[in-house]
């Protein structure tokens, strides 16, 4: 019987990813005296002078689209789309976008109403916290207050038994947190009981670049599957 059942998910998922999933980035400003940084889309390196600089760097999304492959039937076009919040047809095809930064989120009116349009109309977010030295959660705490604003209701805590934790891989710990102190991730569901939106400060995303065979694999293996089940999550609800 296990079986049977084994062969129809595999057989379900199978047509479900049939096509190619887009992964989309949100170019956005921040608060200027949060962080020297906008959208985090770059990494620090050092010049030929020793000096720290920014360099547009999108090798952990790839390297985040490449596991998705591997341990899923999902198929990307193997892109990171950067997209902006000012052109609402353009963020509607995509199913999902990934906002990530260090700064409070700073938006234009225009904005706002694009972004509340998009996760009306099916759209998902997902927002994480690029911690700074271990110790900040502006981006969290901002991108909450975002929310709570566009809708006006607050970001809950998605307790253990969100189906956003089991879809794919079970994380019977919840949302992985690689810097600062543990915090859940939280979420808003529209009136269908539809996520639209996760947000988590343990910054995820900067686990992706990070070399497998370390003596954190099970840590970073956890912030790829979080990842993964996001997607999968979106795909399927």
């Amino acid at each position: 019987m296990k079986r049977i059942f084994l062969i129809i998910y595999l057989f379900l998922t199978t047509c479900l990813f049939a096509g190619e999933f887009k992964w989309a980035r949100v170019k956005f400003d921040v608060v200027e005296t949060d962080t020297e940084e906008t959208w985090r889309y770059a990494d620090h390196v050092y010049n030929g002078n020793s000096q720290l600089a920014m360099k547009e760097d999108f090798s952990k999304d790839e390297a985040f689209l490449k596991e998705l492959e591997r341990l899923t039937t999902i198929k990307t076009d193997g892109k990171v789309h950067v997209v902006t919040l000012d052109n609402l047809e353009e963020l509607c095809n995509y199913s999902m976008v990934f906002m990530h930064g260090g700064g409070t989120p700073k938006l234009s009116e225009k904005e706002k109403k694009n972004l509340k349009a998009y996760m009306e109309r099916g759209g998902f977010v997902f927002a994480d916290d690029c911690i700074n030295y271990g110790v900040d959660d502006i981006f969290f705490r901002g991108y909450k207050k975002l929310i709570k604003e566009l809708f006006g209701r607050e970001m809950e805590v998605l307790p253990l038994d969100h189906p956003i934790y089991s879809c794919h891989f079970q994380l019977t710990n919840g949302f992985p947190c690689m810097q600062g102190p543990r915090k859940p991730a939280v979420g808003l569901h529209d009136k269908e009981n539809r996520l639209m939106t996760i947000a988590a400060c343990g910054d995820l995303h900067c686990e992706w670049g990070k070399d497998l065979n370390r003596a954190s694999k099970t840590k970073i293996e956890d912030c790829f599957r979080m990842g993964i089940n996001i997607v999968v999550y979106v795909l399927t609800h």
